[in-house]
C-alpha cells in the first residue's frame, strides 16, 4: 500500500457568508470550508499568466493542457509551501529574505 502525499490546500481562498437558526450562534455566519481554496485560486493565477504568455501560439497551450495544469498547481504548492517557512520563521524571529 502507498501513502498518499498530504497536499496543503492553504485554506479558503473566499469562504461564503451564511445564515444558521442554531441557538447561541449568530444569525450571519462565516463558512470557511466552502468555496475555492488557496491553492485551486493559485493555481487559477498562475495558469493564466501561462496562458496569457502562450497567446502567440495556441497550439501550446490546446496540446499541453496537462503539462500547463500540473505546472499552475506546482506554483501554487510552491508558493503555500514558501508562505508556510516565512511564517514559521517569523515566529522565531527575524525571516530570511531572497
Amino acid at each position: 500500500m502507498t501513502e498518499e502525499k498530504k497536499i496543503d490546500h492553504g485554506g479558503s481562498a473566499f469562504g461564503l457568508p451564511g445564515f444558521t437558526d442554531m441557538p447561541g450562534e449568530p444569525a450571519r455566519t462565516w463558512h470557511p470550508e466552502f468555496g475555492m481554496t488557496r491553492r485551486q485560486w493559485l493555481a487559477g493565477l498562475a495558469m493564466q499568466a501561462m496562458i496569457t504568455g502562450y497567446s502567440s501560439d495556441e497550439r501550446v497551450v490546446t496540446i499541453h493542457t496537462d503539462k500547463v495544469a500540473k505546472s499552475a498547481f506546482d506554483m501554487a504548492d510552491a508558493l503555500i509551501a514558501f508562505e508556510s517557512q516565512e511564517l514559521k520563521s517569523d515566529a522565531g524571529g527575524k525571516a530570511d529574505g531572497i
